[in-house]
Formats: structure tokens, sequence, C-alpha cells
């Protein structure tokens, strides 16, 4: 399999589960959460983009705790779920590969187990760290074991 079908195979398939996610799967990933704020250090003020947001679990947390976050996901259907969860952050399509962020925009970059689905992590990686600011934090969560 190719990587472009391998992308195309992750969006097709992650648009069709965004109604679905809250089962089994947001029971797993959300245990993570935590551990990805404090990873950043998150607290008040603190600008966090959350790539790979599904339906927007990790971004509504750092809101919770008073940080300013967006997310990006790039299954449409996520975007939708996580806007009518979190109406009030700020939810939009995108890609990990080529964050459509400018340079040096955020203090921290989360990642909720999105990384095991880039065809490239190399380029996902260097785009969390391009639109970091200087001194900024980006934490990632990945299944593995003990």
């Amino acid at each position: 399999m190719s990587f472009e079908e391998f992308r195309r195979q992750e969006l097709e398939g992650w648009d069709k589960r965004a109604v679905m996610y809250e089962g089994l799967t947001a029971r797993v990933t959300t245990q993570a959460i935590p551990a990805l704020l404090s990873g950043v250090r998150a607290r008040v003020g603190l600008q966090i983009l959350d790539i790979c947001t599904g339906p927007g679990f990790a971004a509504g947390a750092a809101d919770a705790i008073g940080a300013t976050a967006k997310g990006i996901d790039f299954a449409p259907s996520m975007v939708e779920v996580a806007r009518q969860r979190f109406p009030h952050l700020e939810f939009r399509q995108g890609d990990a590969l080529a964050l459509e962020e400018p340079d040096g925009s955020y203090d921290a970059v989360i990642c909720n187990f999105g990384v095991f689905h880039f065809t490239d992590p190399k380029l996902a990686f260097g785009e969390a760290y391009r639109v970091l600011r200087p001194g900024g934090r980006y934490a990632f969560s990945q299944w593995s074991q003990p």
C-alpha cells in the first residue's frame, strides 16, 4: 500500500467513525489527556494547538484549565463533532503534515494518539516545531507496552 493510499484510507475511516468515537475509543484515549497537558505545562493563557483533535476532548480539557486552545483534524466529520461539543472553541480541518499556522504562533502543541496515523512523522514533528514559539513544548501520546 502506498502512503497516499494509507492517507486516503485513514481520512475515509476516521471521517466515518466520528459519531462512534465516544464509545470505547474515547474512554481509552481521554486517559492520556492529563499527561499531555502536564507535559506542556498547560495553564491559564497558554496558547495550545491540538493536532489530530478528533472530537476535541484534549482542546476542551485545555480550555477548562484556562488555556486558549485550537484544534485541527483532517477528518471533516471529526471537526464537526468537536465544534458541536465545544462550540466556543475554534476547530478546523487541517493536515499535520502542512499546518496552516504562522511560524512561532503557539506556546504548546499536543497530539493525542495521532502520531501513528501520519504518513511522514518526521514532517509532522517538523511542522509542530515550526509553529511553536521559542521554548514551546510538544507532547504526544502513543500506544505502547508498559
